[in-house]
């Protein structure tokens, strides 16, 4: 089309028209105005439709990318506080058993009757001390060879042999070498504990005609040494004759499990 023929044209009069009603509607502000705006608004009305929905349907998208964007960082940050949760209630956890544990290992008889020190068993005697344990305190807490370890209302589990700066080592009641005096609670027979090859407890030196059974209860009688009097040993589980059947002799079983040992209190 040769451009003569598009000026004379009617789509060439429309968009003149157009140009010139949108130039009137934006300078006039008399109602002639106002009348060009609303002729304007009302042809393209199908048009301001069609961009408006348009419009909302990008602003509708945004917003659901947006809350999308939300939600997600909402929910790593729940789950981060989940984490984290459990991390302090595994730890509160732990702190409870440790709590229940150290509660246990302590009864309010023995904490009333003695001046205790607590320690927690971080080592074994080793392989040639089988019948002895390594506590976390030393000579720079008040440890002296010779204490008395205990555990529960007041049951003895060793002595303090071996004394370091921040540690020290325990003779078990169960290690070969350790010997104190004991007595039964219902006969008042008396005897002398020993270790038993570093696993159990034998009661022994007891006079032929001294009555003890099975079930009599030892505890340690205060003769010659450190140790107080009245200190659970064990139960008598059974009864027997010496080698030289000048006296009798007894296997004790302690209540506590010597391989589990944790904390334990050393009375000063």
């Amino acid at each position: 089309m040769n451009p003569r023929g598009f000026s004379h044209s009617k789509l060439f009069r429309i968009l003149v028209s157009l140009f010139m009603l949108f130039g009137l509607a934006s300078w006039n502000p008399t109602p002639v105005g106002s009348f060009l705006r609303g002729s304007f608004h009302t042809i393209f009305l199908p048009v301001e439709r069609l961009l408006s929905a348009i419009s909302h349907s990008f602003v509708d998208a945004r917003d659901f990318l947006t809350s999308v964007g939300d939600m997600k960082r909402e929910n790593e940050r729940l789950t981060e506080e989940n984490v984290r949760l459990l991390a302090e209630n595994s730890g509160l956890l732990s702190m409870r058993d440790e709590n229940e544990t150290l509660r246990k290992s302590i009864g309010l008889e023995a904490r009333e009757k003695f001046d205790l020190l607590a320690g927690e068993v971080i080592a074994s005697g080793g392989v040639n001390e089988r019948g002895s344990v390594v506590i976390n305190r030393g000579s720079m807490h008040g440890v002296r060879s010779g204490m008395p370890a205990i555990v529960g209302e007041g049951v003895l589990v060793g002595i303090v042999e071996e004394t370091y700066p921040a540690s020290a080592r325990i003779a078990l009641v169960t290690d070969s070498d350790s010997a104190l005096g004991g007595i039964t609670l219902v006969n008042g027979t008396q005897g002398v504990v020993r270790g038993d090859r570093n696993l159990g407890i034998s009661y022994v030196n007891v006079l032929q005609s001294a009555p003890l059974a099975q079930g009599d209860r030892v505890v340690t009688s205060g003769v010659g040494g450190t140790v107080p009097s009245g200190l659970l040993i064990g139960t008598v589980s059974s009864v027997r004759d010496s080698g030289d059947r000048l006296f009798r002799e007894a296997s004790v079983l302690s209540p506590v499990d010597f391989g589990k040992l944790r904390f334990l209190f050393l009375i000063r």
